[in-house]
């Protein structure tokens, strides 16, 4: 071995496994040197490493809290340590580092750590933390109250969060709006605007209630109703010789398209006509069929020389008229 021409070898973790002899060389003056070989040892074993000093596990078992493990002291500096976390003697493998953050999925089970040090040249070598935690407690949210929600489902019109009642009472709380089921960005306050984008929708919030060393809870408010818009509708009749021509006009935030039947009434003369989109040159293909009725608007009467009934779409309409029995026509009311 290069440069190994002392008294004494270092055994390191390169010579494991192989076996060692000593040649000795004797010099004198006026006398032929002599060399001698000693027998070979055994191969040479891996090293052992023993725990002076055990490692100790602190912290409070609770959800939300943190468990730290000390390294421990070896007979063996220089050592590398893993630290191996067992909730209810499963292995927690995901986690090799002295500490562990509780979080709700150990609630009601037991923590241990066992400490492993390592070194080349050596076998590897465990010692277990003193004591062990648990079982994690976590608090529970109670809903004494459930959340709330106030106001007119019409746009425009604002919509307010009315907290509940929770035990313990210094939970937080945070809101977020939803639009049939969808968060709404940046809708995250008690209070909230209806829009065009609202209407014919299911409205809701979700409260999360949260706390230190609680299991976090969430509860959903709002789902009975959907956000209305309020038409306007606009009925010009028309005057002809033993007739009377209908034109009908209706306009809603966030309604398209805007169908349904409309009772038209002249004097004594009722007539149920379909609301159809104004057709186009050239357009023949006469009334729809018949649609059912959209959730989320209000019936809106016009009295005056008509009166119309229409049930609302979901986007904005421009340019709608009463679509009668003959194709390509408005519809007639005889008087």
């Amino acid at each position: 071995m290069p440069g190994a021409t002392g008294l004494r070898l270092a055994v390191t973790p390169a010579l494991l496994g192989k076996t060692i002899a000593a040649r000795v060389t004797g010099n004198r003056a006026g006398y032929k040197p002599v060399t001698v070989t000693s027998k070979a040892t055994k191969a040479v074993a891996p090293g052992v490493i023993t725990p002076s000093e055990p490692p100790v596990l602190s912290g409070e078992p609770f959800v939300d809290g943190t468990l730290t493990a000390t390294a421990g002291r070896w007979s063996v500096a220089g050592t590398a340590i893993e630290w191996r976390w067992y909730a209810d003697d499963v292995r927690i493998r995901a986690n090799g580092g002295p500490s562990l953050a509780l979080t709700p999925a150990y609630d009601g089970k037991t923590i241990k750590v066992v400490a492993v040090a390592r070194k080349a040249g050596y076998n590897d070598a465990t010692a277990p933390a003193t004591g062990k935690a648990g079982p994690v407690l976590a608090g529970k949210i109670t809903v004494s109250k459930p959340i709330t929600v106030t106001g007119t489902r019409r746009v425009g019109y604002q919509v307010l969060a009315v907290p509940g009642t929770y035990d313990p009472a210094s939970v937080a709380v945070s809101y977020q709006w939803l639009r049939n089921g969808v968060p709404i960005p940046g809708a995250t306050g008690i209070r909230y605007v209806q829009t065009a984008a609202d209407v014919g929708r299911v409205l809701t919030v979700r409260a999360s209630l949260s706390k230190a060393r609680y299991i976090p809870a969430s509860q959903v408010a709002g789902a009975a109703l959907r956000t209305q818009a309020v038409p306007t509708v606009a009925v010009t009749p028309i005057g002809l010789k033993g007739s009377a021509l209908v034109s009908l006009r209706v306009t809603a935030p966030g309604a398209n398209p805007v169908v349904g039947w409309v009772d038209v009434t002249v004097g004594r003369h009722t007539r149920t006509v379909q609301t159809r989109q104004r057709q186009r040159p050239g357009d023949d293909r006469g009334p729809r069929r018949r649609q059912p009725r959209r959730a989320g608007l209000l019936p809106r009467q016009h009295r005056g020389a008509g009166q119309a009934l229409d049930r609302l779409g979901r986007r904005q309409v421009t340019s709608w008229v009463v679509a009668g029995t003959t194709r390509r026509r408005p519809g007639v009311v005889r008087s």
